[in-house]
């Protein structure tokens, strides 16, 4: 377990579920539930390969970066070689493709635009203001991955799920924004600035909610949205008046977390199928036990 460990580390596995959870919301909004089984399998294992490979490329790309902030990352720590991890970089993406290939063309086609977003962020904008936009895109194209086995591709840039996609990943923004500083003291403007572009991504999530027709009354699903934002906002602004690295992470944390949460509740607003919200939802279980070994950010 030991030798193992760093490897988790570096691919930051706590947070998988988060995309699991987005690529559930993808399935159940354009299917009736999570079938066909096969699809679905092969639609986990491919936002799972990329999501991982996404991880382990952020810090082959900050590995210089992370040598001064953090430099028990396990890439500069030494607990990783670089040639391993690039190479396991390599195989996940390998395996997150060939599955999407597996479901199908259009699979394959918006698991490349994900990837490129990733290599985008990762690589070249990671640094500028466009890097947040490309890691909103990798959430963007991680819904529509789970929407792509519907069959027509104009079918998947719809609503609703093209609406759900947006918004997370709008939200996704402005916790990149939120957490471009979180390994050292943050600057209270870009904070602000972070939570304003987040909350405009649940903005459009309630307008979903608020004007399509769903098989649970909008009501419900708009204090559960409520309820998560508001939570969210408490511990965001708790970063603004003491922006300690602490403080950040904590707040980045809890919107990583707050996904799986967001997903949940518009599966139950899409489906009116507690068993499947209750299954999404569950997925924070694995998330905290394993955050409290394996660092998320």
């Amino acid at each position: 377990m030991s030798k193992l460990l760093p490897y988790l580390q570096l691919m930051r596995l706590p947070a998988l579920f988060t995309a699991w959870a987005d690529c559930f919301a993808g399935l159940v909004f354009t299917h009736s539930g999570l079938e066909p089984w096969s699809e679905f399998a092969l639609l986990i294992l491919a936002t799972s390969g990329l999501y991982l490979a996404g991880m382990v490329f952020n810090d082959v790309f900050d590995r210089e970066r992370d040598a001064q902030e953090r430099p028990n990352r396990p890439i500069p720590s030494g607990k990783v070689s670089l040639r391993n991890a690039i190479l396991l970089g390599i195989v996940l993406l390998a395996v997150g493709l060939g599955a999407a290939a597996a479901v199908g063309l259009n699979s394959l086609k918006i698991a490349a635009a994900l990837t490129a977003c990733l290599f985008a962020y990762n690589w070249l904008f990671k640094q500028t203001w466009l890097g947040p936009i490309f890691m909103g895109g990798c959430r963007f194209f991680n819904i529509l991955l789970g929407a792509s086995a519907i069959g027509a591709w104009n079918s998947i840039f719809t609503r609703p799920q093209l609406v759900v996609a947006a918004g997370i990943g709008v939200f996704i923004v402005g916790l990149t924004i939120f957490a471009r500083s979180e390994a050292k003291q943050s600057h209270r403007g870009v904070l602000i600035a972070g939570i304003l572009v987040s909350n405009a991504g649940i903005a459009l999530l309630i307008w979903l909610v608020s004007s399509w027709p769903a098989a649970v009354p909008p009501e419900r699903i708009l204090i559960g949205l409520g309820v998560i934002a508001l939570i969210l906002n408490r511990r965001w602004f708790q970063a603004v008046f003491e922006p300690t690295p602490r403080n950040v992470q904590i707040g980045v944390k809890l919107g990583l977390w707050s996904l799986i949460l967001f997903d949940a509740v518009l599966i139950f607003n899409k489906s009116g199928n507690p068993a499947l919200a209750l299954a999404t939802a569950a997925l924070l279980v694995p998330t905290f036990l394993l955050g409290k070994r394996i660092p998320m950010t």
